[in-house]
């Protein structure tokens, strides 16, 4: 294993392990999260909490790309049959340098978190990498975890829980004592929402094109499809909270109220995957979903 090494496995991890559609998540996930924070706590945004924001972000995406790599580590025995073209069940990349890059990445966010935040923003996103970590011997505790969607989605989830809990911490730690909001609950409503309604909308699937661990699975095509809609109405009751159209201007009120016609958008795929005329839901279609109300959350409660 040489520098020039880890840096071509890394190259070639981001080039087809980790889209750049992740990197715009994590930009969405911390700008959502910030700008509700903040706005909760009665507090504008100048240039300073602009730098604080880009440290938080980058620590995150840093955090979430050691996770990643890890993951992949972790999948290895199971990617060996089933995935045998990545990186590295093909020999392509070594189980050694994907660790030394995960390793720098998760070192790399520890220090931006402290940056952004002080020894308590490091100490939240360090508790993230751990759970992460944690979570490898859980799985292996657990005999065919990947088969049981609904008890891996209740492990994992934390993880994302965890997370949005050091964007709070890095928000928050710079502001004034006391600021903290106790409405900033419904941000994890809100996340849990729109995350959960994609992750269910991507593994699910017809009972002939179903997989082990896809969630129709184990709920039916019409359960998953209830579930995953179930989580985008969730989502969007998180935003109009978070966005309180009650309390803004005539034209931002509006716009807050019409948050409930982002639905169209993933209710459209999955009515069509519950009545059989579709294979799979969209997941671009909840993708968009999820972009779309992060982007809204964003704008309506800063200029709101």
């Amino acid at each position: 294993m040489t520098p020039l090494g880890v840096a071509r496995s890394t190259a070639m991890f981001f080039r087809e392990r980790f889209p750049a559609t992740y990197v715009l998540y994590a930009v969405l996930w911390s700008s959502a999260a910030t700008s509700a924070a903040r706005s909760l706590a009665g507090f504008g945004v100048d240039a300073a909490s602009a730098g604080r924001f880009a440290a938080q972000t980058v620590a995150l995406l840093a955090a979430l790309i050691a996770l990643r790599l890890l993951d992949d580590l972790k999948d290895l025995p199971g990617d060996r049959a089933a995935h045998p073209d990545r990186p590295l069940p093909s020999g392509r990349a070594s189980p050694a340098e994907y660790g030394v890059a995960a390793g720098a990445f998760g070192a790399t966010g520890l220090i931006l978190a402290f940056v952004s935040a002080g020894v308590v923003g490091a100490a939240t996103l360090a508790l993230v990498l751990a759970y992460g970590i944690a979570l490898w011997p859980i799985g292996r505790a657990i005999g065919h975890l990947d088969r049981r969607p609904l008890l891996e989605m209740a492990l994992t989830y934390p993880v994302q829980i965890l997370a949005t809990i050091f964007l709070l911490t890095s928000t928050y730690q710079r502001l004034e004592p006391g600021t903290a909001n106790p409405q900033v609950i419904w941000l994890f409503v809100f996340f849990a929402g729109a995350f959960l309604q994609l992750e269910i909308a991507r593994k699910s699937a017809s009972a002939e094109n179903s997989a082990a661990g896809d969630y129709s699975r184990v709920l039916g095509v019409r359960g998953a499809a209830a579930l995953s809609a179930a989580f985008s109405v969730l989502a969007v009751f998180g935003a109009v909270v978070l966005a309180h159209p009650w309390d803004s201007a005539p034209v931002f009120n509006v716009a807050g109220w019409l948050l409930p016609l982002t639905l169209i958008i993933p209710f459209d795929s999955l009515w069509n995957f519950a009545r059989g005329d579709r294979d799979r839901p969209s997941a671009a279609s909840a993708a968009l979903f999820l972009v779309l109300l992060y982007l809204c959350v964003s704008l309506l409660v800063l200029i709101g």
